[in-house]
């Protein structure tokens, strides 16, 4: 007889309390091609979950939650993602997302203030606990963290874990890139690496990269080229056009082509206080000596 694939099943698979044969209705449901959809989902759910968790686990949280969330069963992965940190069952959960070409700013119940940068998604309880303050990141924000000596401000993000009491930093890490970057402004920051472990207490006009295998270096640096975005200020410091496409694209939500590869490895820097693409555009055709044309919302460099 087929097993049923409902949220009590799911719920007892995911603390390891099925029998074999739960366990591999469960599986064979898990790998089914049916679930593209339900797979979709993983990357966004991610960042969610604790490290050292299994990767099965990981995925089966992921995959189930999405599952029910299309059921209209959405509180089934809440409960979930509250019990993995710690939040009563009924906390309140809340999304705050930013399409490319835009920027938002909040507060959080413990005054807490976050800048979130374009195509940047932020999860966090609508009130923290007495103990702890733990929120999820993809992308990129500045955070101005409210003191308190007793609630360790914790940022769960795709490549890195982030432990704070009170500070003010910069924290870069977007989906679908090899590293993530923490650019401290004040305070200090224990910034970890969630493949390896590694861990790295960083100071003021510090910055430590993670990257995708999990190594961790630090350096000092210009703390605004990091964090002038906050301030409408377009900052590149000897960047590849290849990376400053991408954070153009993000910056005005457009669709960037080059179409001579070959000038993507060539570098620049250059400070732009709430510019045009315009002016961008034409201020880097004369540094890197490439020609371009917009249409609407497309650019091809040539």
């Amino acid at each position: 007889m087929k097993k049923k694939i409902d949220a009590e099943l799911l719920d007892r698979y995911l603390d390891g309390n099925c029998t074999d044969q739960e366990s591999v209705a469960v599986n064979a449901w898990l790998l089914a091609k049916g679930n593209q959809k339900e797979r979709h989902h993983v990357n966004s759910i991610w960042t969610l979950i604790k490290p050292e968790k299994k990767r099965r686990k990981l995925l089966a949280i992921a995959i189930a939650a999405s599952f029910l969330i299309l059921m209209g069963m959405g509180f089934f992965f809440q409960n979930r993602w509250n019990k993995e940190f710690g939040y009563p069952a009924q906390e309140e959960l809340l999304t705050v997302e930013t399409k490319s070409g835009s920027r938002k700013v909040l507060t959080l119940s413990d005054g807490t203030i976050i800048r979130l940068n374009a195509n940047s998604k932020i999860i966090y309880p609508k009130h923290f606990t007495d103990s702890s303050r733990k929120i999820s990141l993809s992308g990129e924000a500045y955070f101005e963290v409210s003191k308190d000596a007793k609630r360790p401000f914790e940022i769960n993000s795709n490549h890195s874990h982030t432990t704070v009491l009170g500070t003010v930093f910069n924290l870069k890490d977007y989906a679908g890139e090899e590293k993530s970057a923490l650019t401290l402004v004040n305070g200090r920051v224990l910034f970890a690496a969630k493949r390896t472990g590694k861990k790295v207490i960083i100071t003021p006009n510090e910055q430590a990269v993670i990257l995708s295998d999990g190594s961790l270096t630090k350096k000092e640096v210009y703390v605004d080229a990091y964090s002038g975005w906050k301030d409408s200020r377009l900052v590149f410091q000897h960047q590849s056009l290849k990376e400053i496409v991408t954070i153009l694209e993000r910056w005005y939500g457009i669709q960037i082509t080059v179409k001579n590869t070959e000038i993507l490895n060539n570098r620049c820097s250059g400070i732009y206080l709430n510019p045009s693409l315009n002016e961008v555009l034409k201020s880097l055709s004369f540094i890197l000596h490439f020609q371009y044309q917009t249409n609407d919302k497309k650019v091809l460099i040539y």
